[in-house]
């Protein structure tokens, strides 16, 4: 079944001179290892969507993204892809039906 959803929109008006250009980046270190061959990513205008693969495949999910047990304002969860361990069942590209069947065990967007 899918799924419909609406995104927030945020909206404002200014002149029409040229903003700067931005510059955005980021490090995250990881609770445990990525698979960087078996990730994949997606850009579009406006998004970069990054399926990443674990490199140990486990049944437990992690309990936490990184492995510092710290809190990032800026990384917030996709309630959207989220499954939780009791309700996984089947393959895990069915969970990324949004990424243009793209599947896998951790979503950054």
């Amino acid at each position: 079944m899918t799924s419909v959803s609406v995104p927030e929109i945020l909206w404002a008006q200014r002149s029409s001179e040229d903003e700067p250009e931005k510059i955005y980046d980021f490090k995250l270190d990881f609770f445990e290892e990525i698979d960087v061959e078996a990730s994949k990513q997606h850009q579009t205008s406006k998004s970069l969507y990054l399926v990443l693969r674990k490199k140990e495949v486990k049944l437990d999910y992690w309990p936490r993204l990184t492995k510092e047990k710290i809190r990032l304002h800026n990384v917030k969860t996709d309630f959207d892809k989220w499954v939780d361990e009791d309700e996984q069942t089947g393959d895990l590209d069915d969970i990324a039906g949004g990424l243009g069947g793209m599947g896998g065990s951790e979503y950054l967007r």
